[in-house]
C-alpha cells in the first residue's frame, strides 16, 4: 500500500465544520452555513464535481471571529446609515420649506395687495379731508361719513397688522427651515468626508485568512461580501494563489470589480483547473518549494 501524504487537489471533497461563531456578528449558524455552501458552489459548478462537504465532526473549521477589523465596519455601517437617516430628513426639511415658502409667497401677495388698497383709501380719505379743512369744515352728513371712513380704516390697518405679524410668522418658519436644512447639508458633508477618509481605500483580503486546519473571517459588510471573502479563502484552501485581475475573487485586494462579481472570472477558472489537475507529487513539490523559500 503507498501512503499519499498530499493528496491530489479535487481528488475527493475537503470536509468541514463550524467552529467559532461570534454573537456580535448577529448571525445564525444556519445562515452561515448557506453563504459557506454557496461560496463552495462558486467552484464546484465550475469543475462539476463537490470539492467541499460540510460535517460537523471534522477538525477543519470555518469561524466567524470578531475583532477591531469587524468593529471598523460596524462603525461604517453606522455612518452610512446615519448618512441615510440625514439625507431622509433633509428630503421632509426640503418639503415643509417649499410647503412654507409657498404659503409664505401667497400670504405676502395678498398683504401687498391689500395694503396698496389700503394706502390708496387713506390717500383718498386725507385729501377729502384736507379739502374740507380748506373750505372751513365739512357739511354735518359729510363730518359723519368721514367719522365712519375714519372708523373703517382704523379697522383695516388693524387687520393689516395682524396679516403682517402672520406674515413674519410665516417668514421665520420659512427661515428656520432653510438654516436647518442648511446645517443637515453641513453635517452631512462631513460625514461624507469622515467616510470617505476612513474606508474609501481598497482593503486587502485580509478579512479573512486560510491557516491550513482553518478558515477564519473577521469582518464583512453586507452579505455578497462574506459570501466574497469565504470563496476566496476557499481558493486557497483548493491551494489557488493570488491572480493578478483585479475582477477575480482570487485577486489580492477586494475592489469595486469582484465585489460585485456574480461568479469566478476565467482567470478564476483558469487556476481551478490548472490546480485540479496536478498530482500529489506536484503538490508536494509547491509545499516544499515554498518551505524552502520562506526559510531563505
Amino acid at each position: 500500500t503507498v501512503m499519499v501524504l498530499f493528496p491530489a487537489p479535487c481528488a475527493k471533497p475537503i470536509t468541514y465544520s463550524i467552529g467559532e461563531l461570534d454573537p456580535r456578528f448577529k448571525m445564525s449558524k444556519e445562515t452561515f452555513l448557506q453563504d459557506i455552501q454557496i461560496a463552495e458552489k462558486m467552484w464546484e459548478q465550475e469543475i462539476g464535481k463537490e470539492l467541499f462537504a460540510y460535517d460537523p465532526t471534522s477538525k477543519f473549521t470555518i469561524n466567524l471571529t470578531y475583532d477591531d477589523r469587524q468593529a471598523a465596519t460596524d462603525k461604517q455601517k453606522n455612518i452610512t446609515r446615519s448618512l441615510e437617516k440625514t439625507s431622509q430628513t433633509r428630503e421632509g426639511l426640503l418639503q415643509d420649506y417649499a410647503e412654507a415658502r409657498a404659503a409664505y409667497d401667497v400670504a405676502l401677495g395678498l398683504y401687498d395687495t391689500h395694503r396698496t388698497e389700503f394706502d390708496t383709501t387713506v390717500a383718498v380719505f386725507r385729501a377729502t379731508v384736507e379739502r374740507y379743512n380748506n373750505e372751513g369744515g365739512a357739511p354735518p352728513e359729510e363730518y359723519q361719513k368721514l367719522q365712519r371712513e375714519k372708523e373703517d380704516i382704523q379697522a383695516t390697518s388693524n387687520t393689516l397688522e395682524e396679516e403682517r405679524l402672520a406674515l413674519n410668522t410665516l417668514a421665520a418658519s420659512v427661515n428656520k427651515f432653510a438654516t436647518t436644512e442648511g446645517k443637515l447639508v453641513q453635517t452631512y458633508n462631513q460625514t461624507v468626508q469622515t467616510f470617505n477618509n476612513e474606508f474609501s481605500n481598497q482593503r486587502e483580503f485580509d478579512q479573512g485568512e486560510y491557516t491550513g486546519n482553518a478558515v477564519t473571517v473577521y469582518e464583512f459588510l453586507k452579505n455578497n461580501d462574506l459570501v466574497l471573502v469565504l470563496t476566496h479563502e476557499l481558493g486557497h484552501v483548493l491551494g489557488i494563489g493570488h491572480v493578478p485581475s483585479p475582477a477575480a475573487v482570487m485577486h489580492y485586494k477586494v475592489n469595486e470589480k469582484n465585489l460585485n462579481t456574480k461568479g469566478l472570472t476565467p482567470d478564476d477558472i483558469a487556476v481551478l483547473y490548472a490546480q485540479c489537475k496536478k498530482s500529489s507529487f506536484d503538490v508536494f513539490w509547491d509545499r516544499y518549494t515554498l518551505s524552502t523559500k520562506s526559510n531563505l
